[in-house]
């Protein structure tokens, strides 16, 4: 790997020092200017690959319950001692015990359960959506309370019975390694700068909410689309792997379609990608869509059914998705990539340089500066370590 070039800095190094201070520097010093290095361009080889190949995914799921608990108290009943006396030193002579009982206040807490693991910031959020899209029951806790005003903090649970038509979608985020985005050439992805390009970047919306139908101006019905979406996200992301995306561009270039493809580097692993392009009056003027998966028969019916779609519907379009595309997904397993060989970055080889020339830089100066030195002894020319102050009568 080209970062391994990095490593003719310590081997100058020691050249120099050879010819330079050879008799300042002993046989440790050069073999610590040889390895060290070593270990800082194997780890900063190793976090350049890594961050190279990290990408994130959306996990699609449902939550089963949530939990709202009120605000309660509880009488803690301790004993304590203090010192009631102490000699002219300040010392503790004399000690008694007193009642330190206190009210512990506890405030109200917010929990749930999901299909899939992950978390949100804001638990409260999705208490309230569940609890009215599924209303609520009280839970009694049987808590008591000796405190002078007791709060005795019961609960209240929604259940989702099961029904799609109550369903709450959940996404999560995961981590997962992606060797394509590190090396798009391979597969003719052009590099595109979403500032000179129309193109839409990745969502961050997680937990009960997330965006699935991004547009470039807003048309008829796309809150309802994201709903349903979200619904078919959730339903059957976690079975069938798989998370749908679909793109609004008012655009009559087909290219905008193959430019979010080569700026999402082919969308990650689970994900199905429908581009649409409308003109000023929404009407459908071109789809293209792209994914992963190695069943392609279901991308091409999707696209021709969009197409027969004359003015655009956003909640038939995303029915038609979830109907002939998510239902019919195959997630492809990019372990299949693993072949493909990460260098470390340009940036990383830069950084790799500096540590090692530092490094060598002043870990060689300490090494001709110190009191360990090699001399030559006079009757068998080989070298032999003077240690500190041995010449100077210690």
């Amino acid at each position: 790997m080209i970062i391994w070039l990095v490593y003719l800095i310590p081997i100058v190094t020691v050249l120099f020092l050879i010819f330079a201070y050879r008799s300042e520097v002993t046989w440790w010093e050069y073999l610590v200017i040889l390895v060290v290095p070593v270990g800082i361009i194997l780890g900063i080889g190793a976090a350049s690959k890594a961050s190279q190949v990290r990408a994130h995914e959306f996990y699609g799921g449902v939550v089963t319950n949530a939990t709202y608990t009120e605000p309660w108290n509880e009488w803690i009943v301790s004993t304590c001692t203090r010192c009631v006396s102490t000699d002219k030193n300040g010392n503790c002579t004399s000690t008694e015990t007193y009642d330190c009982s206190y009210c512990s206040e506890h405030g109200d807490s917010y929990d749930y359960n999901a299909t899939i693991d992950g978390s949100v910031f804001d638990v409260a959020e999705v208490w309230n959506m569940a609890a009215a899209r599924w209303g609520r029951k009280f839970v009694p806790l049987g808590r008591s309370s000796d405190c002078p005003f007791p709060r005795n903090g019961n609960a209240w649970k929604a259940v989702w019975k099961g029904d799609s038509a109550h369903l709450l979608p959940y996404f999560s985020i995961h981590t997962y390694e992606n060797r394509i985005q590190a090396a798009p050439t391979l597969f003719s992805f052009p590099k595109v700068d979403p500032k000179k390009t129309k193109v839409f970047d990745y969502p961050k919306e997680y937990g009960v909410e997330n965006l699935s139908v991004l547009a470039d101006r807003s048309v008829p019905h796309q809150s309802q689309a994201q709903d349903l979406l979200n619904y078919y996200n959730g339903k059957y992301g976690e079975a069938k792997e798989v998370h749908a995306y679909l793109l609004l561009f008012h655009d009559p270039d087909p290219q905008r379609g193959r430019d979010q493809e080569a700026y999402w580097i082919g969308g990650g692993k689970n994900e199905l990608v429908t581009t649409v392009g409308l003109d000023r009056n929404n009407q459908v003027q071109w789809i293209y869509v792209f994914s992963w998966s190695p069943n392609k028969t279901a991308e091409v019916a999707l696209r021709d059914s969009l197409m027969q779609m004359h003015d655009f519907d956003a909640v038939h379009a995303v029915e038609l998705i979830g109907q002939v595309g998510v239902q019919h997904f195959v997630r492809k397993h990019f372990r299949e990539f693993k072949y493909i060989q990460i260098q470390p970055s340009q940036t990383a080889i830069m950084v790799a340089a500096f540590s090692v020339l530092v490094f060598c830089l002043g870990f060689g100066f300490w090494a001709v500066r110190n009191d360990y030195d090699n001399i030559v002894s006079s009757t068998s020319g080989r070298l032999r370590d003077r240690y500190p102050y041995r010449d100077r009568g210690f």
